[in-house]
């Protein structure tokens, strides 16, 4: 997947696919550290949390966590600590910080 100079993925498979992409990847990092420092504080008071439970809180599409939580990952500051459900009966992981 591409990134952006400053890490942010976009993709796509055709070039306006990924000619919108990388705007919208651009557009976001505007908010990106913000939002990034929202999460990793609310998961330091909320461990064993899911990517669902923070989407419900935060009211952002799980894809915005997704990519919120697995920067956090890439830089060791959050992992999986256990496993929970989803709203539609699927296993998923609960997150927690170091």
């Amino acid at each position: 997947m591409p990134y952006t100079e400053q890490g942010l993925p976009f993709a796509g498979r055709t070039p306006v696919s990924r000619h919108t992409s990388y705007l919208s990847a651009k557009a976001a990092e505007a908010t990106r550290f913000d939002k990034t420092q929202k999460y990793l504080g609310w998961i330091k008071m909320h461990d064993g949390k899911s990517d669902w439970e923070a989407a419900t809180y935060f009211d952002l599409p799980l894809s915005s966590i997704c990519s919120i939580r697995n920067g956090l990952v890439k830089r060791n500051l959050v992992y999986p600590s256990g496993i929970g459900t989803s709203p539609f009966g699927k296993k998923v992981a609960l997150w927690c910080a170091r």
